[in-house]
């Protein structure tokens, strides 16, 4: 994983960005041209839980 700005991160495994927003986690796809595209949003579970991807 890779920080590529507040609170977005890069992962170099997958190729695939994603930022926290609230409650939620927005993940995104880089295009040909370098823009992001949303592919999909999670949820954030309570504190307490572990996150997997």
């Amino acid at each position: 994983m890779g920080r590529v700005g507040t609170n977005q991160y890069y992962c170099w495994e997958c190729c695939l960005e994603f930022g926290f927003e609230k409650d939620n986690i927005k993940i995104y796809e880089i295009d040909d041209e370098g823009g992001l595209s949303t592919i999909g949003e999670l949820e954030i579970p309570s504190k307490n839980t572990l996150l997997q991807f």
